[in-house]
């Protein structure tokens, strides 16, 4: 297949080395609090998990806070620590040196304000201000939300960055907030190559590695580990964006002004597309058709070739 060169191939393996390096497998989340916010809480992080014992996957810690650990090394097991605070009591004295403790322990930490429904006010400032918070720190939950609906379920995905991939794979709850943010983290990615390149056809390989690791990332929250076999058979995925991206360019020659406007926004769009187009075929099981497989094993074929050559 002509599209696979040495210089592809080489990219290629690079994305899948660098997904597999920087993507852990194995993730957790600690959640702290009392028993009752504990418990709303890991039923819905927990819906869905295939091992989830008593409601509570063991991609979950559950602590009272007496309970937290006051070493820094006890915190690595964990890719994320959310505090679940009662909203509408006072903020516990002890919650803002446990927040200093944590964040200093590079772990990344998450005070959501608990309540009963979404109509309940709730004193932002005063929890910001007392535990000593930063915008991304804090979060209000209501008690019932399913966490396709759940603010924290989004923070979480925004926070836990790489290990986000590993938790959606172990917590299915989590993954439509993690791909979401992924896809959205990617496309606007895009979106400022296609505005600051101005050399036609300069951002395809950019734009094109930027989505085989999304691609290969939103596998990833599947819990589909990055191969060979399967790299090549999402290029077909990926190859979808290039008529969208050659209309981008072809835009410039028609709308001199403001061709660097509509780059950006076929880079954001053609990106979009093709994260829902991931989303659909590992929802699907990531099939390898009976007609796909003589297709797939001669691109697989020449896609070893080449590999074989550039490992010597």
């Amino acid at each position: 297949m002509a599209m696979y060169s040495v210089r592809h191939v080489r990219n290629i393996l690079k994305a899948v080395a660098d997904v597999r390096k920087h993507t852990p497998t194995v993730a957790r989340i600690c959640l702290v609090g009392a028993p009752d916010l504990l418990a709303d809480t890991a039923r819905m992080l927990s819906a869905g998990a295939d091992d989830a014992e008593g409601g509570v996957s063991r991609a979950l810690d559950v602590l009272d806070p007496a309970g937290f650990p006051s070493r820094p090394e006890a915190l690595s097991r964990w890719s994320v620590v959310v505090f679940l605070e009662d909203a509408q009591a006072p903020v516990r004295p002890a919650l803002a040196p446990t927040v200093a403790f944590c964040r200093a322990a590079h772990l990344p930490v998450i005070v959501a304000a608990v309540r009963d429904t979404e109509a309940v006010a709730v004193d932002r400032h005063a929890f910001m201000t007392l535990a000593g918070l930063t915008g991304k720190e804090f979060v209000l939950h209501a008690r019932g939300t399913p966490a396709s609906r759940s603010a924290l379920a989004r923070r979480i995905a925004q926070v836990s960055g790489q290990t986000g991939f590993a938790l959606a794979a172990a917590l299915p709850a989590l993954r439509p907030a993690v791909i979401a943010h992924t896809i959205d983290a990617t496309a606007r990615q895009n979106a400022v190559v296609g505005a600051v390149i101005i050399l036609p056809g300069a951002d395809m390989p950019v734009m094109t590695m930027n989505q085989l690791k999304m691609v290969l990332r939103i596998g990833a929250a599947y819990g589909f580990q990055a191969d060979l076999q399967r790299t090549v058979e999402m290029l077909g995925v990926i190859l979808s964006g290039f008529g969208m991206r050659a209309l981008a360019r072809r835009a410039i020659e028609y709308v001199p002004g403001l061709g660097w406007a509509m780059k950006a926004s076929f880079g954001y769009v053609g990106t979009e597309a093709i994260g829902r187009s991931a989303v659909l075929y590992f929802e699907s099981g990531a099939p390898l058709t009976a007609s796909r497989f003589p297709r797939l094993a001669n691109q697989l074929g020449k896609f070893e070739k080449i590999a074989k050559g550039l490992t010597r």
